[in-house]
């Protein structure tokens, strides 16, 4: 019987968190391309030309994606204050 030595097996399991990792990346990306986002700024009343609009359904769905990423770390960030005019 062949056993591999530790490091290889802890050196498979890397790359193999790592293209789980990439998996959620396309997934995230695909979300991002197909959503549908409206220029509101061409309709009066409406926030400067610096806001676009997205599709509620597909924000939602971006979100969702983006929770499975361990990316926001928010215990070690400070909450910053609304600056307000």
């Amino acid at each position: 019987m062949h056993t591999q030595p530790i490091a290889d097996v802890e050196f498979i399991k890397q790359i193999q968190r790592l293209q789980k990792n990439i998996q959620v990346y396309e997934e995230l990306a695909e979300k991002i391309r197909s959503a549908a986002v409206m220029d509101r700024s061409i309709y009066s009343g409406e926030q400067d030309s610096d806001w676009l609009s997205i599709n509620r359904e597909d924000y939602v769905q971006i979100m969702e994606v983006l929770s499975k990423l361990d990316l926001w770390k928010p215990w070690n960030q400070t909450i910053q204050p609304r600056i307000t005019k």
